[in-house]
């Protein structure tokens, strides 16, 4: 097999970087048959907000938005796969997010730090993904799109959280991320596998975990939540389970940044005009 690297940088910090990237794969005309939108940064409770080119709060841009610009952009490509399936990374920190605050995008009405806001992009995954479902076929694309938690993997975008600090373990002894990786962390590789795995067989609306640093067996460090002998479904709390209208509200929070009009219909194609849905 021949594998062919894209030799336009991607930054997710800025939109032109997105568009200029998936203009490129688009000259291309090859089609994408499994899109893992995995990169992101992180960011502690107490650290300042960063704002990126586009005047976005940064991880919001980079870990959401941008992802969201990605799909739409690379329509075309995802539209000649005869079954395409795109993942989101999501994580555990996704259940910090009170649905009512969805479309606060910007942090305005809840004080955001960093991690509130990185905890709103991991929820804002799981309804991207679920309001995808809803629309890629009348998009011309034939897939699904379903979600992967890593859990605590040992990486470092925890180091950015600052995440023993953020989370107060120096109440267990903990007295930083270092040592918390230590103990409860998994090997980054490890922690892939429901991504992998969700690119495999990714079902609609699916989300694909592990059992971390406790696993033993393949089946354990990734399988479908919910399926056969795994009973770890989201609960009712989980945004993979919040109520439809969660889902479109996120929806259009994030097309009227992007600049997706109406993106509350359908998925338009890149090329057309973001204002015809």
């Amino acid at each position: 097999a021949v594998v062919e690297v894209p030799t336009v940088a991607l930054d997710l910090a800025s939109f032109a970087s997105v568009h200029e990237f998936s203009a490129h794969l688009r000259d291309g005309g090859q089609p994408i048959d499994v899109l893992c939108l995995n990169a992101g940064r992180g960011g502690a409770a107490h650290d300042k907000a960063e704002l990126t080119v586009d005047k976005n709060e940064a991880i919001m841009q980079v870990n959401l938005l941008s992802h969201a610009l990605l799909v739409h952009e690379l329509l075309p490509n995802l539209r000649k796969s005869e079954y395409v399936r795109i993942v989101a990374h999501s994580s555990s920190a996704r259940s910090n997010v009170d649905p009512s605050l969805v479309d606060d995008l910007a942090g305005r009405r809840r004080g955001a730090n960093p991690w509130r806001q990185y905890s709103l992009t991991k929820a804002g995954l799981c309804l991207l993904m679920r309001a995808l479902n809803e629309r890629l076929a009348q998009a011309g694309v034939t897939g699904v799109a379903s979600v992967a938690d890593p859990g605590l993997a040992a990486t470092g975008v925890n180091v950015q959280h600052d995440l023993a600090r953020t989370l107060g373990m120096w109440r267990r002894g903990i007295k930083d991320t270092k040592a918390f990786h230590n103990k409860a962390g998994s090997h980054a590789a490890d922690a892939a596998l429901p991504m992998a795995l969700a690119a495999l067989e990714g079902r609609p609306n699916a989300l694909y975990m592990g059992e971390g640093s406790t696993s033993t067996t393949l089946d354990g460090a990734a399988h479908r939540a919910g399926s056969l002998l795994w009973r770890d479904e989201p609960r009712a709390a989980d945004p993979m389970n919040w109520p439809a209208e969660s889902v479109q509200r996120l929806w259009r929070a994030v097309g009227a940044i992007i600049g997706v009009k109406g993106s509350h219909d359908e998925l338009p194609a890149p090329g057309q005009g973001h204002d015809e849905l």
